[in-house]
């Protein structure tokens, strides 16, 4: 899919309920909506090859050795993926109550307080 494709589909997503704009604060149990590019590999070499869209939800996420995220995927597939990657051209999610979101952003911000001291 080329970027533009890739940009149609993620304002389509956004207008269809994904409206909580959560880059750099995406915590378990979000239904999250971002874009990422691929790579196609030749020999030692690596080159861009499109972007993709993807839908998910959060399982959890870890901060040893980086900030990686498992995510559970509309297809029933589970990735891992760096928070940078999943960050990089932004990361939406539906609207949830915030008395369930806020006890894992805490949770998660205590997480990284404390990985960011021990290094």
């Amino acid at each position: 899919m080329t970027q533009e494709m890739a940009i149609k589909r993620l304002a389509q997503l956004r207008r269809n309920g994904y409206k909580l704009n959560v880059t750099g604060d995406a915590c378990t149990g979000d239904e999250i909506a971002f874009m990422i590019m691929n790579y196609a590999k030749v020999g030692d070499k690596r080159f861009e090859a499109g972007f993709s869209v993807l839908e998910g939800t959060v399982l959890r996420d870890d901060y040893k050795p980086r900030h990686v995220f498992v995510i559970a995927l509309a297809d029933g597939k589970q990735i891992s993926m760096y928070a940078q990657t999943m960050y990089r051209f932004g990361t939406y999610a539906k609207y949830r109550s915030m008395e369930n979101r806020i006890p894992f952003l805490k949770e998660k911000h205590d997480r990284a307080k404390f990985g960011k001291r021990r290094a």
